[in-house]
């Protein structure tokens, strides 16, 4: 399990939302919040873990970061495909022509995910 960041927003492995209420005397178990659906305070370990030694859904991970691009896809001469992924549409739009004539932009693509989408 990789480490929180716990300056940024933390839910549960299964999306559940998560409210941070402090530290608590727990050296093993710092970490207390609650977790959506839960009526009391829980307790995780610095990096998340529900219990020790197990994987659990209501271990915590950071909100996914979300991101959006733009990706110019142009065909080249041999058939083949290549692109450029930009942050903007018009930062696409001005890369658009400078492949020359042989190299025509084919679609611009908009395209938002999730970090760790399609990794499983």
């Amino acid at each position: 399990m990789t480490n929180i960041d716990w300056n940024k927003p933390v839910q549960t492995k299964d999306g559940r939302t998560f409210t941070f209420v402090g530290r608590g005397p727990n050296p093993q178990f710092p970490i207390v919040g609650y977790m959506h659906g839960w009526s009391r305070a829980e307790q995780w370990t610095e990096c998340g873990h529900f219990m020790l030694g197990s994987n659990s859904e209501n271990d915590l991970i950071n909100v996914p970061e979300k991101h959006e691009l733009w990706v110019n896809v142009w065909k080249g001469d041999c058939g083949n495909f290549f692109y450029s992924h930009h942050k903007t549409r018009a930062d696409a739009d001005g890369l658009a022509g400078s492949f020359g004539a042989d190299n025509v932009r084919v679609a611009c693509l908009h395209r938002e995910f999730e970090e760790g989408e399609g990794l499983s």
